[in-house]
């Protein structure tokens, strides 16, 4: 079996430096016992909201052609950056 892995971004800690370049779901609400709570319909699920009254967002997952960009943005800007100190 071969020996390998993969290399990624936790949502968690691209969404700290960036909430753009994560998706999020809603948290969903829970009672006093850890259940989940369904909504109005009996169905979906109630969202959870924090204590300003918001819905309280989980970052899921990275978008990962939003990360090139800005990569490359700031590759370009640092390049810029050490230019300018090497011509001074």
């Amino acid at each position: 079996m071969a020996n390998w892995s993969h290399y990624g971004f936790a949502a968690e800690q691209v969404a700290e430096v960036d909430p753009r370049l994560a998706f999020f779901r809603y948290e969903p609400q829970r009672d006093e016992n850890g259940e989940l709570v369904k909504g109005e319909d009996g169905v979906t699920l109630a969202p959870a909201l924090d204590p300003d009254g918001g819905l309280q967002l989980i970052p899921e997952g990275v978008q990962a052609d939003r990360v090139l960009a800005v990569t490359v943005a700031t590759v370009q800007d640092l390049l810029d950056r050490v230019e300018a100190l090497e011509n001074t």
